[in-house]
């Protein structure tokens, strides 16, 4: 499974970062997609940014760059590698990442009670800072 953190420029001048994955469990290959205001590798180790999980995008996004439909900016690729392993632990997801350019990388996103929903805040935690109980389910 792959994934792409992309810089998206908008036309008022602000910018945020679309960090997108592919899902095993989406068949239509939709992309789960996050809105971040930093690229994940620079989250130290044990901190986290605030989030906010968009509408599911096309999987075109995992190699499109250049300008977004109806006006709504531009995009280019900061980053793309591999989704290594997605575990459901609780309301969280646990993703361990390997970028093209730097090493592994876990993740932790947290949809505050519930598991990250579309149209609302999320958490996103560099570093996990311990491994999710046995019996969670992997997606």
């Amino acid at each position: 499974m792959r994934t792409v953190q992309l810089q998206h420029d908008l036309p008022d001048g602000s910018s945020h970062v679309d960090w997108m994955l592919q899902s095993p469990d989406d068949p239509s290959g939709k992309l789960v997609s996050i809105r971040l205001e930093t690229r994940l590798e620079s989250i130290e180790n044990g901190a986290s940014i605030h989030g906010f999980r968009l509408d599911n995008h096309r999987s075109a996004y995992l190699d499109y760059e250049g300008p977004v439909s109806n006006n709504r900016g531009h995009v280019h690729r900061l980053e793309q590698g591999s989704i290594v392993q997605w575990v459901c632990n609780g309301d969280e997801w646990w993703i361990t990442l390997k970028w093209s350019t730097t090493a592994v990388q876990e993740i932790r996103v947290s949809g505050g009670g519930s598991l990250p929903q579309i149209g609302c805040p999320c958490l996103v935690y560099a570093g996990a800072s311990s491994e999710p109980e046995p019996g969670v389910s992997e997606r």
